[in-house]
This record gives C-alpha cells, structure tokens and sequence, in this order.
C-alpha cells in the first residue's frame, strides 16, 4: 500500500492533520458533510488520499 492508500482512523487523522479534530469529524459525518469516510461494523476509517483531496477541494483563495 502506498502512503494514500493507508486507512486512517478519526484518532489518527486528529494527530496528522490539523484542525481535524474527533469532535469535527463527528460532526460533519452527522451533518452528512465533510471527507468521504468508510465504515467496518462501527468503526470510522479515513482514507489519507481522501482527506488531502477534501482539504484541497475547500482551500480558500484570499483576495489581494
């Protein structure tokens, strides 16, 4: 597996990406918004190819 294809749980994703906190994540999932995510059972898994593209979807370009 490469380094985008690794699957992240919301724990880990708190501590590689910041401002993506357990608590916002939970959030978005119940808002039906936010990074794709999948689920096993009951467990929340992000893939890392994911949350790169999400992040890079919603940068905000300021105006000069």
């Amino acid at each position: 597996m490469s380094g985008d294809d690794v699957y992240l749980l919301p724990s880990d994703v708190e501590k590689e990406f910041s401002g993506l906190t357990i608590e916002r994540l939970a959030r978005w999932r119940w808002e039906k918004r936010g990074p794709v995510y999948s689920r096993l059972g009951r467990q929340v898994l992000y893939q890392r190819a994911d949350l790169k593209a999400f992040l890079r979807e919603n940068r905000v370009l300021p105006l000069r």
